[in-house]
């Protein structure tokens, strides 16, 4: 168990029953160190696979992490500036007493690293298989890239290697993300929450750019906020594993997020939502309903004109790219599924996976008799066909019908409106 002595960071004399905080009124970059008489008191031990120590100090259970001592005041200046729920509050740095040149960054507590749990808590593994995240999986990947974007537009007003004295900025530091740097904190009933804690203070030798003399380039915002969505899609990697056994989407969604796929140009928070990698099945459901309803706009109150009569309807007909499902549906349907446009996958969607809900079906291969609910059933066609999902979202962006992506449908009013448009239908019927 050691001891140390606090380093307070003080705004104004009224400040003292504060353990620490950044200067107010000064410029970005200043800090007033005092030695004060706080007793911080940390664990030998450190949290398994992590850099954390637990500790304690007037506040209650708390964190620490020992750093070069201007490194650890750079970071909790960094933190003190982040206004995010999934960035881990600091509290204070205190002198290492057996290290004059370190000291610790302590931290609000936190349960563990990310990577301490196994794939089954991010993933839904079914027979050795990923067929994406889990439920809680969804969030955590979604806060996580909710919280670099956040941190990559705190950038926007730094200069390349310098603090910048506009408020609200940070310097160009990359994030250090991997899954023993990210940690989780206990929620109520069982959830959790993801939260991001430290900063390369020193470019990653990776980051830095060189030119055809040999020099090193000038850091850009840009490559900072690329670098960050780089890590998450390493990260991610790293966290599902060997690919032979993992669903296109989110192999895919990886391959967006580390750079590899340029014809969709800069990755941006935007962006990774519209990757299937990132939706839950509701969410894919969705999409496909939202992209009938569209057609359905353009039909009269009695549905006397075809699908294939409507505008949209003769669109899709003429994209020859088909999703390629039909043979993966052919056991539920009981007969063979003719597939010759993109018009014709999507009624086949909709009719085996999206309509009636409830409903199951009985496979008619000898091999398999068991019943098939629509989750199953899509996670079979993910199976043979993984990247069926991912070819509709790029032909609905092509055509620019949907502008948004469906994952932030719980955000908006947007469905209201399909709603309302079948309640009125239904009453013009009666």
């Amino acid at each position: 168990m050691e001891r140390g002595e606090n380093i307070e960071v003080n705004v104004d004399a009224k400040s003292d029953s504060v353990l620490a905080h950044i200067v107010g009124n000064l410029p970005v970059g200043q800090i007033k160190v005092e030695q004060r008489s706080c007793e911080l008191a940390i664990d030998d031990s450190k949290i398994p696979g992590t850099s954390l120590h637990r500790a304690t100090c007037s506040t209650g259970p708390c964190v620490a992490i020992s750093k070069p001592i201007e490194e650890a005041k750079t970071i909790y200046r960094i933190l003190c500036q982040c206004d995010h729920p999934n960035v881990l509050k600091p509290i204070g740095v205190w002198k290492n007493p057996s290290d004059d040149a370190s000291a610790y960054l302590v931290l609000e507590e936190v349960e563990a690293s990310l990577g301490s749990k196994d794939r089954e808590f991010m993933f839904s593994v079914e027979d050795s298989f990923i067929y994406g995240f889990s439920n809680i999986g969804f969030k955590i990947f979604r806060a996580l890239c909710n919280v670099v974007n956040y941190i990559n537009g705190l950038y926007m007003n730094s200069a390349a290697g310098t603090s910048s004295s506009v408020a609200g900025a940070i310097p160009l530091m990359p994030i250090k993300l991997n899954s023993s740097m990210i940690f989780y904190k206990l929620m109520v009933e069982g959830e959790v929450e993801v939260v991001v804690t430290d900063f390369c203070v020193r470019q990653p030798r990776d980051l830095v750019k060189k030119t055809r003399k040999g020099r090193p380039k000038e850091v850009t915002i840009e490559d900072v906020q690329q670098f960050n969505w780089r890590a998450v899609g390493l990260c991610l990697k790293k966290m599902y594993g060997p690919e032979g056994n993992v669903n296109e989407e989110l192999k895919d969604l990886a391959a967006y997020l580390e750079g590899s796929k340029p014809e969709e140009g800069p990755v941006t928070y935007d962006g990774i939502l519209w990757h299937p990698g990132a939706w839950e099945a509701n969410i894919k459901t969705q999409f496909i309903r939202e992209i009938f309803w569209l057609i359905d706009k353009e039909r009269d109150k009695l549905k006397t004109k075809k699908l294939i009569e409507t505008e949209k309807g003769k669109s899709l007909i003429k994209i020859k790219r088909t999703l390629g499902i039909a043979a993966s549906l052919k056991n539920f349907a009981g007969k063979e599924l003719q597939e010759n446009n993109l018009l014709d996958s999507l009624e086949h969607l909709r009719t085996y996976i999206v309509a009636h809900p409830d409903m199951s079906y009985n496979s008619t291969d000898e091999q398999d008799k068991l019943k098939f609910d629509k989750v199953r059933c899509e996670r079979l066609i993910q199976k043979v066909k993984g990247d069926y999902m991912i070819k509709l979202r790029k032909e609905i962006r092509n055509l620019e019908w949907i502008t948004e992506s469906p994952v932030l449908r719980d955000q908006n009013n947007y469905m209201e409106r399909f709603y309302e448009m079948k309640k009125n239908e239904m009453e013009n019927q009666r």
